[in-house]
């Protein structure tokens, strides 16, 4: 039925609900529920995809071609590294007006942009902003 949230869905979405990281994980993951429901479940995959952990990579290409099975978290050989290029890739997402300088991972902490500033990250579907939370809850 139109509105019905998609296969890809349930199973994302109890994966990021069973992760035992706090109320502020949980508030965050019930945002994404909500996002998604007001995307309709779909609009296309996330900036940078370039700067991406290659761990993220993989785990698409495992699963391509099939249900993603998002109960199986890939192996993260340095978790230190792919925290980096998770911060990485998530600093090239920004708008330009928070980024900051290139030795500093964290982007700035500016958030009063005008909705324009923020349209290239409203991604949801299997290759959206999904990715932002599952890598998160990896690391």
């Amino acid at each position: 039925p139109p509105g019905s949230p998609p296969r890809w869905f349930t199973p994302a979405r109890d994966n990021l609900l069973g992760a035992d990281l706090g109320e502020d994980w949980l508030d965050c993951v019930n945002l994404w529920i909500q996002l998604e429901e007001r995307l309709g479940y779909g609009s296309g995959p996330l900036p940078a995809v370039a700067f991406r952990p290659e761990e993220w990579s993989r785990f698409l290409a495992k699963n391509a071609g099939k249900a993603r099975n998002y109960d199986t978290q890939p192996v993260i050989k340095d978790s230190a590294e792919f925290g980096i290029t998770f911060l990485k890739w998530w600093h090239n997402m920004q708008p330009k007006e928070r980024r900051s300088p290139e030795d500093r991972l964290l982007p700035l902490p500016i958030y009063d942009l005008p909705d324009s500033s923020w349209e290239h990250l409203l991604r949801a579907g299997s290759s959206g902003s999904i990715a932002i939370l599952m890598q998160a809850m990896w690391w």
